[in-house]
């Protein structure tokens, strides 16, 4: 149960799971589209396996957003309508060194800042994404793009190294997925709420 109606809570541990289980699949999505021989994908871009490298990241991040939330709930917290991981994981009772490194990772987006958009001839950059906001939603209430999506052409940063490149960014989320499940179930036996 993801929501209990009496307690008008959220099952932030639920959540947490299936986001790591959907970014890790995303991202197993991608790295087999991506290794498979030109002949055998479809037409590029309409192949499933090529759009799994956003919802990767986008899962991952708010898996590590419900599971800080998880953590906090545990601690007997409320939970505010927060979504910035790093000041969520900065108000742990219990510290993690791991847990706030692995933040500040995902948080900045540094995995990406190797890609190239061969169609503009720029690179990704660094995009402060504390709200994992980027890959959320395409547009905001206003009707224009989130800061930083407008930069990540898609179909531009398929080409030339990129996809190598990309598969390597697949393959550490997909460690980091595991890791930071090994990190959460650490902290929750440490928590004085167990």
């Amino acid at each position: 149960m993801l929501y209990d109606k009496n307690t008008k809570t959220y099952n932030f541990k639920d959540f947490a799971l299936a986001y790591l289980s959907s970014a890790r699949t995303n991202a197993q999505s991608y790295i087999e589209y991506a290794e498979k021989p030109q002949e055998y994908r479809w037409s590029g871009i309409d192949d499933y396996g090529a759009m799994g490298f956003i919802p990767a990241i986008w899962s991952f991040k708010h898996a590590l957003e419900c599971g800080v939330k998880f953590l906090k709930r545990m601690e007997g917290e409320n939970i505010k309508k927060d979504h910035n991981l790093q000041n969520l994981v900065g108000e742990l009772k219990i510290s993690s060194t791991e847990l706030q490194n692995m933040s500040d990772k995902w948080s900045k987006l540094s995995t990406l800042k190797e890609l190239n958009n061969y169609r503009s001839n720029s690179q990704f950059g660094l995009i402060n994404d504390q709200n994992n906001q980027v890959f959320h939603y395409p547009y905001n209430a206003n009707g224009g793009f989130h800061a930083g999506l407008e930069r990540f052409d898609y179909i531009g940063f398929l080409y030339g190294d990129n996809e190598k490149i990309m598969i390597k960014i697949m393959k550490e989320l997909q460690e980091d997925v595991y890791e930071t499940a090994k990190i959460i179930g650490s902290l929750m036996s440490k928590s004085p709420n167990k």
